[in-house]
């Protein structure tokens, strides 16, 4: 979502209808940003978990690039599975493991 925007619930749920893919969103940017003003000594990519399910686009295997004002995103897509970011629970940190379990 565009800088200010993020609490326009109406552009939010156009943006989901229209790329229900996306890996990332504008709450992922706004929390780098905090973590690397706590510790930017520390700077680290975060680990994202992706769930994989089955896809019907005939491609062996491609990325996709989309980019917006303040990011740019890198997407796995392959012609049998389609790989969705993993949402954990609030306090909770997701394992590949879990992934696999749900």
């Amino acid at each position: 979502l565009p800088a200010g925007e993020e609490n326009n619930t109406l552009l939010r749920l156009e943006g989901e209808k229209a790329a229900p893919w996306r890996v990332r969103d504008s709450s992922d940017l706004n929390q780098e940003e905090r973590d690397g003003e706590e510790s930017e000594a520390h700077a680290s990519k975060k680990q994202k978990v992706f769930l994989s399910k089955p896809n019907d686009v005939n491609a062996d295997c491609f990325f996709l690039l989309v980019q917006g004002k303040e990011f740019v995103e890198v997407l796995p897509i392959s012609g049998w599975l389609n790989f969705d970011r993993m949402v954990p629970a609030k306090g909770q940190a997701p394992t590949a493991e879990d992934a696999e379990h749900q």
